[in-house]
């Protein structure tokens, strides 16, 4: 996903970032979604992103649960934050995400959100 905005000064130059969300991780006991924004073509004034882990849930469907921090600096590098939850053991599969909420101010604001891949899993 593409974050864009227009610099007033230059109507020619806009800048851009790229924000993602990686598919969620499965270690031990512990469920992790990283995302952020992995790079810009120009300098944003400010940057913020901030990522959901959430996991399907019949009837409500798509639900979070774990948030991370915010995380308020401008790539470069890139710059990601992590939410992470207890798998506790169970006999059923579930099935979960990483959604990145991206937004970056310079001459204007945009904002948007990246969605991982989904991890399907059973915990043990």
């Amino acid at each position: 996903m593409i974050l864009e905005v227009g610099d007033a000064r230059s109507p020619q130059h806009v800048v851009t970032c790229a924000l993602f969300a990686s598919k969620p991780n499965y270690s031990g006991s512990k469920i992790t979604g990283t995302g952020g924004i992995s790079g810009c073509t120009g300098t944003p004034d400010a940057c913020a992103s901030e990522v959901d882990l959430e996991v399907y849930l019949s009837g409500p469907g798509w639900v979070t649960a774990a948030t991370s921090a915010r995380q308020l600096k401008c790539p470069p590098p890139a710059r990601s934050t992590t939410a992470s939850l207890s798998c506790d053991s169970s006999a059923s599969t579930y099935s979960y995400r990483t959604v990145t909420l991206g937004t970056i101010v310079h001459d204007g604001t945009d904002s948007n959100t990246a969605t991982s891949a989904v991890l399907n899993v059973k915990c043990l």
